[in-house]
């Protein structure tokens, strides 16, 4: 599969930052400036949670932009590259759970996971979304999973915690015990793992990972 990285650049024209650092190339903080103005659409932006403005604007935009080839990344895109597509959708729709799982999805692949000009572009769809709405629990349950994905352990946490600040849910206690193992914090990892089984979630992962620590959750 072929990615137009140069149009997918284009299409997502926010300022970069990227600081040398004893030469090595690192992503800089990021903030709602750096990431432009979710709210400067002539048309839009619109809340994926909200049905009403699902059903008015979302076929629209799904029909054209979102397919399903281009949400499993099957081809270059369908009006030009993969992330011109999912950009214009998370332009109208910023907090769109899907596409913002695509973008994971696209940021793991080898010739993108290790290059920071585009992970700053993917990053900031997330930043976006939240400025669009910081009540959305699942926008910063989905921006723990790829902060977790690329090793920031310690914001992937911070991100699930929040989430679970706005509404409890199984899935992330069980996502914030794998990240408290990761940071080595057991009695943390234990501690969300029986808040996720006692609501009945059903991968056995955590419990497995727990278990090699003889810390049984029964």
């Amino acid at each position: 599969m072929v990615l137009n990285r140069k149009s997918f650049l284009a299409s997502f024209l926010f300022s970069n930052r990227v600081a040398l650092f004893f030469g090595v190339m690192v992503l800089s903080t990021y903030s709602h400036g750096s990431c432009g103005d979710v709210f400067s659409e002539k048309y839009g932006p619109y809340d994926y949670a909200d049905e009403k403005q699902r059903n008015k604007m979302l076929g629209v935009v799904e029909k054209r932009h979102f397919t399903e080839n281009v949400k499993n990344l099957r081809k270059e895109g369908e009006t030009g590259s993969i992330m011109g597509d999912v950009g214009y959708t998370l332009k109208k729709f910023p907090n769109h759970y899907p596409a913002l799982m695509t973008i994971i999805k696209y940021s793991d692949l080898d010739d993108v996971k290790n290059d920071p000009f585009i992970q700053e572009k993917i990053n900031c769809f997330f930043i976006r979304a939240i400025q669009f709405k910081p009540s959305d629990y699942k926008v910063y349950q989905i921006y723990g999973i790829y902060l977790f994905g690329k090793g920031d352990y310690k914001s992937s946490i911070e991100n699930y915690t929040k989430s679970l600040s706005i509404r409890d849910s199984a899935e992330v206690h069980y996502n914030l015990g794998l990240a408290y193992l990761k940071l080595g914090d057991v009695k943390k990892a234990e501690f969300h793992a029986r808040k996720a089984y006692d609501k009945k979630y059903p991968l056995p992962g955590l419990k497995a990972l727990l278990l090699e620590r003889q810390v049984s959750i029964e």
